[in-house]
């Protein structure tokens, strides 16, 4: 599956870049998206999900970039990039 999705980007690419489009990539590592053992607060938290805080500066950060293609590392799987999806 992400064999195909990396082809389909890939020609995508180049049919915009044949047609003289612009095109903008953005690559970002959202730092542990996902339940990881963490400090918050102070406190040390096992097994906590992202805090509101970080993925509100992140989302900003995204937004006022407004990459056509976002490169991510560091994501959760499929739930967390559904969150963030739909928080985008």
């Amino acid at each position: 599956m992400r064999r195909l999705a990396l082809w389909v980007l890939l020609i995508g690419l180049l049919n915009a870049g044949a047609l003289g489009q612009t095109i903008r990539v953005a690559t970002y590592n959202v730092r542990n998206y996902l339940e990881v053992d963490r400090w918050v607060d102070g406190r040390y938290r096992p097994g906590f999900p992202k805090p509101e805080a970080e993925k509100q500066a992140l989302r900003k950060v995204i937004l006022s970039v407004r990459p056509d293609v976002l490169v991510i590392q560091e994501m959760g799987t499929g739930p967390y990039l559904s969150e963030l999806q739909n928080d985008l």
